[in-house]
């Protein structure tokens, strides 16, 4: 909750989608793929590569290897010419940017951070006053 405290009253916080469909089709299978590593593991994924390698377990340097393999592979398929974004880049000079000091986000972003920090002071006091610990 701090941490999104923060970067809302530093007007750091902006919600988009990416540019590409191809980019949110890549999350998705990117999530699933994940989640059945993360099955076959045995677990999570980095737990079972920190964990296991200290000990010399044979099925965490299969892991590895496959792991490597894996990212090899998606890396070379993420970057044929179907999956790359076609967005295109633009050269952009200071001069030419409008300076917008106070747009609407920019309040209602400071406004919600404050909102939220009151919010969380209140329960941590509510949980301090009715329980007498947290």
């Amino acid at each position: 909750i701090g941490c999104l405290v923060a970067a809302l009253l530093a007007n750091k916080v902006k919600f988009r989608l990416p540019a590409s469909n191809i980019r949110i089709f890549q999350a998705i299978v990117g999530g699933i793929l994940s989640g059945y590593g993360a099955r076959l593991a045995f677990g999570c994924n980095l737990a079972n590569f920190f964990t296991g390698l200290p000990y010399f377990s044979l099925h965490t340097w299969l892991f590895t290897v496959f792991m490597v393999l894996g990212i090899y592979l998606g890396v070379k398929i993420c970057n044929t010419s179907f999956f790359k974004p076609k967005a295109k880049l633009e050269r952009v000079n200071k001069e030419n940017l409008p300076l917008n000091k106070q747009s609407l986000r920019t309040k209602l972003y400071f406004n919600l951070g404050i909102l939220l920090f009151i919010a969380f002071l209140v329960w941590v006091f509510y949980l301090v006053f009715t329980n007498g610990n947290i």
